[in-house]
């Protein structure tokens, strides 16, 4: 998020021999870009979902190798930590940055330790393992996981898809693949879910940087979806003034974060592009998991926050024009979760 390229000479997207988001790389600043840790991520389609006669476009990142849009980071972050010659990461997560890291790790040859709260899905806990990385389990909240890497971190890289610059670099390219697929005309509104922001500050500068390049007059509206249950964002100024009630169980586990570490960041792009932020009911969450499955997409909990906030609102600015948001993780995630909201 804190690394900047220079566009002032680039005026049109330079095709090179990498598939997938490394056709831009020219505009990925990689300490040495010789080195490319890929499984062929990126260029995820876009369908079109009619919702009582409103369109809604959807990008389909639960299509990505591991199964999330976080392989968009990672496969940067990585790229980056191999060039420098790191042999050896600590990572924390929910669960899907974790899975993502450990692959892309497996893929480097870097030795790799994943810390997830104890809580996180069994499948996303195998799926960590199988890449051969270790899992350490931490009982409590997920800021209680994020403390604990920090003393790991004292002697390992801290391969952080919150903290480290270069996991943006990667999910900068959503907005990329989205200018590209729109052929220039973009949704008036991006709605995504939102934790870390992870996925949220990496579209809003990779929009940014199509604004620097002039092939974008401005940035489309950035709508951040909470669930209900855990918003601080939408408390955020309480937060700081000591903390308002946070309940991390939601069946969004992916982004139940208490603080998100770059809340204000998030803030300034919402201002910045007159976006807001809205918050979803359990109810409005498993609606929209309901929706998704009927129309043949297995995706998890978590992964249909953004569906479910695009149709609030839509309900709630009927008058708005083209709506873009996505699928965030397959239901392979979360299969147990998934199960109990579609049995009742």
């Amino acid at each position: 998020m804190d690394i900047e390229v220079d566009f002032s000479r680039t005026k049109q997207w330079e095709i090179v021999k990498f598939p997938g988001l490394w056709k831009y790389l020219p505009f990925i600043p990689l300490p040495d870009k010789s080195i490319i840790i890929t499984l062929g991520e990126g260029q995820t389609p876009i369908i079109r979902y009619l919702y009582k006669n409103q369109e809604i476009l959807i990008k389909q990142e639960q299509l990505f190798p591991t199964g999330s849009y976080k392989d968009r980071g990672a496969a940067v972050m990585i790229s980056a930590i191999r060039a420098m010659g790191i042999r050896s990461v600590v990572e924390d997560s929910s669960g899907n940055a974790g899975c993502s890291v450990a692959a892309y790790c497996a893929k480097a040859g870097i030795d790799c330790s994943i810390y997830v709260p104890a809580s996180t899905s069994p499948a996303k806990l195998m799926q960590i393992s199988a890449y051969g990385a270790r899992v350490v389990k931490v009982e409590g909240t997920r800021e209680d996981t994020a403390r604990m890497v920090l003393s790991a971190a004292s002697q390992n890289y801290y391969a952080s898809h919150s903290w480290n610059p270069f996991f943006f670099q990667g999910t900068k390219t959503f907005a990329y693949e989205v200018w590209e697929q729109t052929e220039g005309k973009l949704p008036d509104a991006i709605i995504l879910p939102v934790g870390n922001g992870t996925l949220f500050l990496g579209v809003y500068k990779g929009f940014h940087d199509l604004l620097s390049m002039g092939l974008i007059e401005q940035i489309p509206h950035m709508v951040g979806v909470q669930a209900s249950l855990c918003a601080p964002l939408s408390h955020w100024e309480k937060l700081d003034l000591g903390g308002i009630p946070i309940d991390v169980n939601t069946i969004a586990e992916g982004i139940a974060i208490q603080k998100p570490v770059r809340g204000a960041q998030i803030i300034e792009a919402l201002h910045q592009t007159h976006g807001m932020i809205l918050e979803v009911e359990e109810e409005e969450i498993e609606m929209a998991l309901r929706l998704a499955v009927e129309q043949g997409f297995f995706v998890e909990p978590t992964g249909v926050v953004g569906l479910a906030g695009t149709i609030q609102y839509l309900k709630r600015f009927p008058e708005v024009g083209k709506v873009l948001t996505a699928f965030t993780g397959h239901g392979l995630k979360s299969p147990e979760k998934i199960l109990s909201v579609l049995s009742h």
